[in-house]
């Protein structure tokens, strides 16, 4: 067998393999226990002066567990304890609809304006906690308030730093709206023969990490690199036309945020079908915990990243060009970043869906 005729094999064993996880979790997240079939999970946004920008991603994650996801935004005092567990056909076990609360904390410091029945254990409930990139306030105290079920976290930590069993890596996700009037236009329906940029990069160069990234793929054409003044700016790209970007890209550049490795960016080129391509090492892991291992799969929960991940942005660059080299086994790699994508989201969903089940079994009657 050639090597050529080997590489192609392997690769399609790979993505039938990862196709099969995919599948076996979609259907575990999917198909939740029958006594919650009618839940309802209330995502309650404590921050309502501020604009909610992971709410489609985690309506995306959070209906993967077969409930229905309503959000509301409201000040932490106003918020009501909405977790109910089902009514049984032996009796009343709960009072209405089955729900389960579950409140995103901008900062984490919000949920101890939380009414006393988020913080005595009466109420079961989880939390998602957004905005840490500095890590500031990790490991927070408020994770272990009684009846907190678990945390889904952005930013990864460093690995001995949570139980494992109730605070998970999501990642950071995409932006709200980031499919809004795509026409139909998806990631799976876009392989890399027809993504006309090779790689693209949209935001600031603020630090020399970015300008680093930038410098060393500028040679490989065509591409498309965006800045703008600062994050979210008016004069950067519309959220339709990012999208659009991601879409028409074989390679995103996903290098450090402010003082963090992870950025939405990588989340985004995720969405959008495309390859990522950033660091291995998180420095903020380093300078706090002294860990240097690999940063990815802290979050994606598997040591077999298939985006592109290296220790220079020059060796970055070495590998992207050698993988354009090979459009079929490019195609096959994009595919395989895209079903990993896929499982990580799934497998987010069945980690909320079991706590919700443990949380929510009825009672006998």
């Amino acid at each position: 067998m050639s090597l050529k005729r080997f590489h192609r094999l392997w690769a399609f064993l790979f993505a039938a393999l990862l196709g099969w996880r995919l599948v076996a979790v979609r259907r575990a997240a999917l198909v939740p226990d029958d006594a919650l079939a009618a839940c309802t999970i209330h995502l309650v946004w404590l921050a309502p002066d501020h604009d909610f920008w992971e709410q489609d991603f985690l309506v995306d994650v959070l209906s993967r567990t077969g409930h229905t996801v309503a959000v509301q935004r409201q000040h932490p005092d106003q918020v009501s304890c909405r977790t109910r567990p089902p009514i049984t056909n032996g009796g009343s076990s709960g009072s209405g609809e089955c729900a389960f609360t579950i409140v995103v904390a901008r900062w984490i410091s919000l949920v101890e304006g939380l009414p006393p029945e988020f913080k005595n254990g009466s109420c079961a409930y989880g939390i998602v906690h957004p905005s840490d990139e500095s890590l500031g306030e990790s490991p927070s105290p408020l994770y272990d308030l009684p009846g907190m079920r678990f945390v889904l976290r952005q930013y990864a930590l460093a690995p001995g730093h949570a139980p494992e069993a109730r605070v998970r890596a999501l990642g950071l996700g995409y932006k709200r709206g980031f499919w809004e009037g795509a026409a139909g236009r998806t990631a799976e329906a876009t392989p890399a023969s027809d993504r006309r940029l090779t790689w693209s990069f949209a935001g600031t160069l603020h630090h020399e990490e970015r300008q680093r990234a930038v410098e060393a793929f500028r040679g490989l054409e065509p591409h498309q690199a965006d800045t703008t003044s600062h994050f979210d700016a008016p004069d950067g790209l519309s959220t339709a036309a990012y999208r659009d970007t991601l879409l028409a890209s074989k390679f995103v550049l996903c290098p450090l945020g402010h003082v963090n490795l992870d950025t939405f960016r990588l989340y985004e080129a995720l969405e959008a079908g495309a390859i990522p391509v950033a660091m291995r090492v998180n420095p903020l892991l380093s300078a706090y915990w002294n860990y240097s291992g690999p940063y990815w799969p802290l979050v994606f929960r598997t040591p077999d990243i298939p985006f592109v991940v290296h220790d220079s942005w020059e060796a970055a660059a070495a590998e992207v060009q050698r993988a354009l080299a090979a459009p079929r086994q490019l195609e096959a790699r994009r595919r395989q970043v895209l079903a990993m994508w896929q499982h990580h989201k799934e497998e987010a969903a069945a980690f909320v869906g079991q706590h919700m089940a443990a949380a929510l079994t009825p009672f006998p009657a």
